[in-house]
Parts: C-alpha cells; sequence; structure tokens
C-alpha cells in the first residue's frame, strides 16, 4: 500500500473561500469604523471570529466525544474512530446502505460520525434511531489512500473497499483530529498504523482501544 501525501495541494474552490471569508470580515470591519472608532472596530471583530469558532469547536468536540463513549460502552475492545463526513462519502454510504439493506450505514453530508473496528467488522455509529450499522468484516479491505474533499478542502483520506453483490464500492474517510486543532491531518506514520491497526481489529486481533489523536 503506497504512502498517503504528506501535502495535499488545496483545490481553488478552498483559496476562494478563504479570501471570501477575509473580504467579508475586511468589510465588517470597515463599516463598524466608519461608525465608530477603528480600535474598536477591530476589537469587535476579532472577538466575534473567536467567540464563534469557539462554540462551533467546543460543539464539535463534546458531541464527538459523546459518540465515540456510546461506541465503546457499545463494543468493549474495538478499535475507535472518530470521522468527518464529505458528500463524498455520505453519497457512498447511502449507496452502501441501500445495497445491504441497513439504512444505518448511511450518513449525513457536512456532519461527524465515527467508526468501530473489531473481528465482527464495521459498526457505523451516525446518530441513526434504530443504533449502529455494520458492514461485516468479509466484505471489508484496506485500499490504500486517496484524497477527499471536505467543504473546500482537499485532504487525504484511508479508503476501504465494500465488497456487494453490485460489485465492490469504496469507503474513502477522513479521520479526525479530536486532541486540539480539528483541522490537523494524520501524519504518513499515523495513517500506516491506522491502518494496520484496522486489519489486526478485523482479524479479531486485539488493538489499542479508544483513539489516541
Amino acid at each position: 500500500m503506497s504512502e498517503p501525501a504528506k501535502s495535499p495541494g488545496q483545490p481553488p474552490v478552498f483559496w476562494i473561500t478563504v479570501v471570501a471569508s477575509v473580504i467579508t470580515l475586511g468589510v465588517l470591519i470597515a463599516r463598524i469604523a466608519w461608525a465608530g472608532s477603528q480600535a474598536a472596530a477591530i476589537a469587535i471583530g476579532l472577538a466575534t471570529v473567536i467567540v464563534i469558532v469557539g462554540l462551533v469547536l467546543a460543539f464539535v468536540a463534546l458531541s464527538m466525544r459523546r459518540r465515540l463513549g456510546d461506541l465503546a460502552s457499545a463494543f468493549p475492545g474495538a478499535m475507535i474512530i472518530p470521522i468527518t463526513v464529505g458528500h463524498e462519502l455520505a453519497d457512498t454510504s447511502k449507496r452502501i446502505a441501500q445495497v445491504l439493506g441497513d439504512d444505518r450505514v448511511a450518513l449525513r453530508p457536512t456532519s461527524y460520525a465515527a467508526l468501530a473496528v473489531d473481528g465482527d467488522g464495521l459498526h457505523v455509529a451516525s446518530d441513526h434511531p434504530g443504533g449502529f450499522g455494520l458492514i461485516t468484516r468479509d466484505r471489508v479491505t484496506v485500499d490504500g489512500y486517496g484524497r477527499s474533499l471536505l467543504g473546500a478542502r482537499a485532504m487525504t483520506s484511508l479508503r476501504l473497499r465494500i465488497s456487494t453483490d453490485e460489485g465492490d464500492i469504496e469507503f474513502p474517510f477522513v479521520p479526525m483530529w479530536i486532541r486540539g486543532n480539528p483541522a490537523r491531518q494524520l501524519t504518513p506514520a499515523e495513517f500506516a498504523e491506522l491502518s494496520a491497526n484496522i486489519l489486526r481489529a478485523l482479524s479479531g486481533e486485539a488493538v489499542p482501544s479508544g483513539w489516541p489523536h
């Protein structure tokens, strides 16, 4: 299996989004400055950004930790992996769910989910009212690395190949970093370790439980 790209280049839409966000913030600060002092405008703008980002990150962290805790309780000893769900993975998971006849496998785009890997296969936690979905281990193969678009950012993903009666379906997921900066990517060495542990978990071997990143 080839090494994942160390630093995949971002598509134009990523930089367009960054520039548009900066321009929008600049216009907001300028309008406030026009009505009052420049120092107050800058302070208000920065404070607003910091508060919004902090609230979003706190909500995501609390929600993900709850989901990881639920998975760990349901599948003791399983390898737990938090993931970010983009449109590509959401579409793929819906196709897999349809073929396997298990709606619990389907994921919502622009959301977060979690996987538990053990000797039974790949358990999917997506806040489905029916509980956790399952893709049995005989259907799952670790198939290398790729790139997935999450919002406007291209990120390295780990590809699983899911065997179905209608052919193989790719399941590319981006592991989520929940300790510190959530936008951080796993290093190539961490991706390699993750791949090896998934293979071990699927074969029924003991692997480190929880999520170290």
